[in-house]
């Protein structure tokens, strides 16, 4: 298996590696100065972005050390909370109507008109079936 997987690794490597000769012979047959200042120009801006972006995370930082500053940071503990909301309610003596784990009665609300409409009654129904 590892072999078959190998097998497939080399071939994708391959035709990529074969895609990207075809494509650059074909762009060195249509190349031309102009190209290549076009090339170099747009390295260049990206190299120049990247630098200045570079140069301002670089700069503050070094702002930071030299101005001595420092992340905020509270002095002691910080303040006691009020509990009271912590606290749970005192506990019911009755139970709800779906019980205590969550099942039991479904049925809380009767049925309303449209659940009415499309309930199926068997008594109806062998009625219209002829015997």
């Amino acid at each position: 298996m590892n072999t078959f997987r190998a097998g497939v690794f080399v071939g994708i490597a391959g035709a990529l590696i074969v895609a990207a000769l075809v494509m650059a012979i074909r762009l060195a047959e249509t190349w031309s100065p102009h190209h290549t200042d076009l090339l170099l120009g747009g390295v260049l801006a990206i190299a120049g972005g990247m630098g200045v972006a570079l140069a301002v995370f670089v700069g503050a930082g070094a702002f930071a050390r030299l101005a001595g500053w420092r992340p905020p940071r509270q002095e002691g503990p910080p303040p006691p909370l009020e509990t009271a909301w912590r606290d749970l309610p005192p506990p019911s003596q009755t139970l709800p109507p779906w019980g205590v784990t969550g099942g039991g009665n479904f049925e809380l609300l009767p049925p309303s008109e449209q659940d009415r409409r499309y309930r199926f009654d068997l008594r109806e129904v062998t009625k219209r079936v002829p015997k």
